[in-house]
């Protein structure tokens, strides 16, 4: 399995960075060309497509995945499964574009604070939404398949047409934030087109209503779940909206730079699902995941480390003055995303569909998100929100971390995982903070923080949690 891993990981990770890394190279683009209102706009249409996706494909894609990369089904059935699903959503996501475009005031006041969002902007970001939501519904068909290359080819493909139209609508064309959705909606159909032609032998033209009755068993729990996870990763920018534009706009750049780790976490996971759904019946499954759980705690923490130390640098860069406000923020991003990778490896509520206890908790972590955003907002602003979601985000995916225990149970050293996260907050702090006092020139300054790298690498080394091949025994004391 971890041979597995690393090879299917390996190419979705290289994937993703060439593909979402066009997203980090465009940032010195955006930031010189975009007002920060204008960066807050995308951003919130980028919130407010993660909600309708969540809604309209009705979490189905969970509930294919879980049923395609099932042993036990026979490949007739898993193309029948797929083929429902797909063409089910498509309609559903057709008939809710239609609603959109002919209501668009009502949600454009919504999603307005004091720059108000374009008509057209936002039709646009509504049809580039569901052409995007219906390419990647697709696109967890083909990875369910472990078709590790096509997924990887198609991403690249419509990652790179799509960011070379934005750049020629842009900064040729004068186009502002719609040449970003325009090139979405040209590109798209076409890649959608190029899946249906992967996928011509395992894709049939034809509905079986009848597996709509498990898909929806499994996957309608999800949908409260789903809705609030958007909510819980995405509430903090539409309060700072409420205060302004432009501040979501620089808290939005500051979020893009955790994207960095959320593309390792995403190949890490894109592979990692079919593989355990498909072998979890196999005894050292257990053991396997275990090892892999170890390497994203060492691994994670030191990029979160890396990263948290140098932001200000980063933001130097890649970015502007009118941004560097982003910095205070960005360490507490890294680490709630960090956090969320800890969702991969709550994979017993799934193998035993324990979907409604996924929901349950994932609507009190959103919940507890709102709260925190409406008090710490007030008095800490930018700072104030990252840590809602830091805290938000903690509590969802420890809670259903542990509760996964209880149905798949991995073996790991709870007291050395525990101790290297207080090592790294400590790094983090002395490396962000304490080291400004000394007011160090820019090099001795950069030693330094490599310095502070290196110690706690030499402690994941010494407490043999980057020892992957050591035996589970050996780490549990």
């Amino acid at each position: 399995m971890l041979r597995d891993l690393i090879k299917e990981g390996g190419l979705y990770t290289a994937a993703n960075l060439l593909t979402r890394g066009l997203t980090l190279i465009l940032i010195p683009f955006y930031a010189s060309l975009f007002s920060t209102s204008d960066f807050g706009i995308l951003d919130i249409l980028s919130v407010f497509g993660l909600f309708v996706t969540s809604v309209l494909c009705l979490q189905l894609n969970q509930g294919m995945g879980r049923y395609v990369a099932e042993p036990t089904n026979d490949k007739d059935k898993k193309r029948m499964i797929a083929s429902t699903a797909i063409w089910f959503v498509i309609l559903l996501y057709i008939i809710g574009t239609a609603l959109f475009l002919l209501f668009p005031d009502i949600f454009i006041k919504i999603l307005s604070a004091d720059v108000e969002i374009p008509r057209r902007t936002f039709q646009w970001a509504i049809i580039s939404i569901t052409l995007t939501g219906i390419f990647y519904f697709i696109g967890v068909y083909i990875r369910f398949l472990r078709m590790t290359k096509a997924v990887a080819l198609l991403s690249f493909t419509h990652a790179i047409l799509t960011t070379l139209l934005t750049l020629l609508f842009v900064i040729y064309y004068k186009m502002g934030v719609d040449g970003v959705y325009l090139s979405s909606i040209i590109v798209t159909p076409f890649i959608i087109i190029a899946q249906t032609i992967v996928l011509r032998k395992e894709l049939l033209f034809k509905v079986d209503s009848k597996l709509l009755k498990p898909l929806f068993r499994y996957s309608l729990p999800l949908i409260p779940g789903a809705i609030s996870y958007v909510i819980l990763n995405f509430t903090d920018r539409l309060f700072i909206k409420e205060q302004s534009m432009s501040d979501a706009g620089v808290y939005a750049m500051g979020s893009k730079f955790s994207q960095l780790i959320s593309i390792i976490i995403l190949g890490i996971s894109s592979a990692l699902g079919p593989i355990v759904y498909e072998k979890h019946l196999n005894e050292n499954t257990k053991d396997q995941l275990a090892r892999i759980f170890r390497l994203f705690i060492a691994a994670g923490s030191v990029g979160v480390l890396t990263l948290s130390l140098f932001t200000h640098e980063t933001l130097v860069i890649f970015t502007n003055e009118k941004y560097y406000g982003a910095s205070p923020i960005m360490p507490i991003l890294y680490l709630s995303v960090f956090f969320t990778g800890f969702s991969m490896f709550s994979i017993g509520l799934h193998i035993k569909e324990r979907t409604k206890i996924i929901g349950v908790i994932v609507v009190i972590s959103a919940m507890l998100n709102i709260a925190l955003n409406y008090f710490l907002i007030k008095e800490f602003h930018m700072l104030g929100a990252a840590c809602a979601t830091l805290i938000s985000v903690c509590f969802n995916n420890f809670t259903l971390f542990f509760i996964s225990q209880q149905y798949y149970r991995l073996e790991f050293p709870y007291v050395k995982i525990m101790f290297a996260f207080l090592l790294l907050f400590a790094f983090m702090y002395l490396g962000g903070f304490e080291l400004k006092k000394l007011e160090l020139n820019l090099w001795l300054s950069i030693l330094a923080k490599a310095g502070i790298v290196l110690l706690f690498i030499l402690y994941l080394y010494s407490s043999k949690l980057i020892n992957f091949m050591k035996p589970i025994n050996h780490l549990r004391k």
